[in-house]
């Protein structure tokens, strides 16, 4: 019986083996890696997509695609996009932490996997990152063009998306694909969302800065969908911008997995400032932070005795919060603690309008619990949330330095821009001169702990 458990065991491992073979293909690489990359590709896609991120990805990190059934290697297979499949070859695969990248499709159906490896009792990422994909609880209104003739199909791809001509130019090109896009568009087009409990994983979001379907305030919704920490990074770029700009994009995938590695050299609390066409927003919902709205024992005396002055609870557990938050913030960046308790004195009948601490713009703007607090190194800034569809900031408003028009500070110069964001049960407005690339984070309460 002994010997008949062993064989059964072997059996059992081998044929284990041969089913992770269908999805994944690990030719030896420079490193093992100390956590792996589960990778899904946009519509059309495969794992060819991913072919030189081994290279362009820190030693640590160890990419697999995903091989779908049905394309590349496996094009003799029905065509098929089943998350319960592919969540079962990620966990047993998986015999490290690992994280999810999706990139359009594959953003969808990642969130799909992970829901499906929570049902499983199965390992779960630590990061999923989503790229190119509205949130899941938005219609992909795009998918209906899979509904039309082939031609029409095609241009819309590649008018709408920037899908290369040569689908539609080069006809064993096109024979090849269409099956896969039609697919793959169809999943979509027929997907519907669920609603349920938001992700216990860090969702890291990624968008094109000329994506016109899902650009950086589209992404924003992603926040959403997880209970462990938001972050938005906008790179240059359109719908592709996984092949336009891929060695800035597994850098900045290297960074973010080393830190959740616990890399004592990503873990530091300072941030490198933003770029000259760079904006930094931190959102922080106030009424979720009780340790940071308690810190009274780090304000300064001028911010105690305003405390002191707020008749009502809730107004000044939230002042005591934003102290904290401000405080905290001013810290990744290097900034001091001087510096941002003087901020956060000087602006407070004002918290929209900028100041400079270590020749950082900052600015800061709350209302209902809902706390942004922007930061720019090259221009000046402005903030606006307000709790209702119009108390928003817009474009137009913006005017002579030192006006007040829609009870925001405006200014002239070069042609600015602005992005409506709605989270946090808010409507956030952020406006810079000129045009501008968004980075968002998320302020928790295990982050912000480190000082109250």
């Amino acid at each position: 019986m002994r010997k008949f458990g062993r064989e059964v065991e072997l059996t059992s491992r081998q044929l284990a083996v041969t089913s992770a073979a269908r999805w994944f293909r690990e030719p030896p690489s420079r490193a093992d890696g100390e956590c792996i990359l589960f990778c899904l590709p946009y519509s059309g896609g495969g794992a060819s997509t991913f072919r030189s991120w081994q290279h362009l990805c820190a030693p640590e990190v160890k990419v697999l695609p995903l091989h779908l059934p049905g394309r590349e290697d496996r094009i003799t297979e029905p065509l098929s996009l089943s998350p319960a499949d592919l969540a079962e070859a990620i966990a047993a695969r998986a015999d490290r932490p690992f994280a999810i990248y999706g990139h359009s499709l594959g953003a969808r159906l990642g969130f799909e996997v992970i829901r499906a490896l929570m049902r499983l009792g199965g390992p779960l990422p630590m990061r999923f990152f989503a790229a190119a994909a509205r949130p899941p609880d938005v219609t992909d209104t795009m998918a209906r063009c899979v509904l039309l003739p082939d031609d029409g199909f095609l241009a819309t791809l590649i008018e709408r998306l920037g899908a290369p001509a040569q689908l539609r130019d080069i006809p064993e090109l096109r024979y090849l694909l269409l099956p896969v896009l039609r697919a793959d568009f169809w999943w979509i087009n027929q997907y519907r969302y669920h609603a349920d409990v938001p992700l216990p994983v860090p969702v890291v979001a990624l968008a094109g800065a000329a994506d016109p379907e899902a650009g950086p305030t589209e992404m924003a919704g992603w926040l959403r969908h997880t209970s462990a920490g938001f972050r938005l990074h906008t790179l240059g770029g359109g719908h592709f911008f996984l092949r336009d700009a891929a060695p800035q994009l597994c850098s900045l995938l290297s960074a973010d997995l080393r830190a959740a590695l616990g890399d004592p050299a990503t873990t530091a609390p300072t941030v490198p400032p933003p770029a000259s066409d760079e904006v930094h927003a931190w959102l922080a919902l106030l009424d979720d932070l009780p340790d940071a709205c308690t810190a009274w024992a780090e304000l300064s005396p001028d911010q105690a005795m305003r405390a002191a002055r707020l008749h009502d609870d809730t107004a000044r557990r939230r002042f005591v919060g934003e102290c904290a938050v401000l405080r905290w913030v001013l810290r990744r960046y290097g900034a001091s603690e001087r510096a941002g308790r003087a901020a956060t004195v000087r602006e407070a009948d004002r918290p929209d309008r900028a100041c400079h601490p270590d020749r950082l713009h900052v600015a800061v703007s709350q209302s209902g619990g809902v706390m942004l607090v922007g930061v720019s190194g090259s221009g000046e800034l402005i903030l606006h949330v307000g709790t209702a569809p119009h108390a928003v900031l817009d474009s137009a408003q913006l005017g002579e330095p030192g006006s007040t028009e829609g009870g925001a500070l405006a200014w002239t110069g070069p042609r600015s821009s602005c992005m409506r964001l709605h989270l946090g049960g808010a409507v956030c407005s952020v406006a810079a001169p000129g045009t501008w690339r968004l980075r968002l984070e998320t302020v928790t309460a295990t982050s912000v702990a480190g000082v109250v």
